[in-house]
């Protein structure tokens, strides 16, 4: 009797140590797994902290193309205002000369003219040129 009091002590001495046993494993297991998706946060902590960096890059990148795209918008405007003003100042110039300026004033229109030919577009140049040859063959 006393043998099978013994037994089932050692026995429920077992079940107790298994259950044991098994929390200490269920608990290992649920620090594993934290500990795992501690390095699973950490690791998209890093790449999103590294994609935010390559985007603030990006941007900076877009806003220093787009303050250069203004800068080069507002030359080539003044470009074509200068233009303009000096395409005026050239069609103007020949009228400004004196009737008796001669072979200068010819001189001078042919030189314009070549020049013109040079910086017009072709839509441009047709209109001007003849209106310099004219003015040319008057003088």
């Amino acid at each position: 009797m006393q043998l099978i009091n013994s037994d089932q002590q050692c026995i429920s001495t077992s079940d107790l140590v298994n259950e044991q046993w098994k929390q200490t494993l269920v608990l290992e297991k649920a620090q594993d797994e934290i500990e795992l998706l501690r390095e699973q946060v950490s690791f998209l902590q890093e790449y999103l902290s590294e994609q935010l960096r390559r985007q603030q890059a990006v941007e900076q990148e877009l806003y220093d193309t787009n303050q250069e795209l203004k800068l080069m918008n507002l030359e080539i405007q003044q470009f074509v205002k200068a233009r303009q003003l000096f395409l005026e100042k050239i069609k103007e110039f020949p009228r400004t000369l004196s009737a008796d300026g001669g072979t200068g004033r010819n001189s001078l229109t042919r030189l314009l003219s070549k020049f013109y030919d040079e910086i017009a577009p072709p839509e441009e140049s047709g209109f001007v040129r003849s209106t310099l040859r004219s003015q040319e063959y008057a003088a």
